[in-house]
Order: C-alpha cells, then sequence, then structure tokens
C-alpha cells in the first residue's frame, strides 16, 4: 500500500490512539496502523477503530484497552466455541 501524503510505501507497526465514550476519554494501545517512513504519517483503519469502541464495551480496564489483547481473546473465544 502507498502513502496518501507522499506515494512512498507504507509498513506495519503498533501505535495508539484516544477516542472519547460518553464523558470518558479513551486509551487504545498496540493498535495495528500503517506507517510511512518518508513523511511520518499514520494510517489507521477506520475499522480498527471501530472493533477498538466495541472491545472497549468488553475489555475496558480503567480507561486503556490493549487492542492486541483484546483480539486474542476473540480469537480464544471464537475458537473454544468451535472446539
Amino acid at each position: 500500500m502507498k502513502c496518501m501524503n507522499c506515494n512512498k510505501k507504507l509498513f506495519p507497526i503498533s501505535t495508539e490512539f484516544t477516542f472519547t465514550k460518553g464523558t470518558m476519554t479513551i486509551k487504545a494501545i498496540n493498535v495495528p496502523a500503517l506507517h510511512c517512513n518518508c513523511c511520518g504519517k499514520t494510517y489507521i483503519d477506520e475499522t480498527v477503530k471501530e472493533k477498538a469502541k466495541g472491545f472497549a464495551r468488553v475489555y475496558l480496564e480503567g480507561n486503556v484497552i490493549n487492542y492486541a489483547e483484546c483480539e486474542a481473546a476473540e480469537i480464544v473465544a471464537t475458537m473454544s466455541l468451535l472446539l
């Protein structure tokens, strides 16, 4: 995939972002994203952001969610249903 800003190659990274839920500000960490090493722009897919908001309903601890851990827990839950 190419950067929309400078048209250079994007690389996968883990990052963080904040969002609000009601009056609470929630920080999502270990979020998958794409980063341009040339211009420094980072892109988080909208579906990832929506998934993080969904994870906050179930896995919120304080005001932080660990996206990678939430995703792993979802996979384990799905696998246990299949077995």
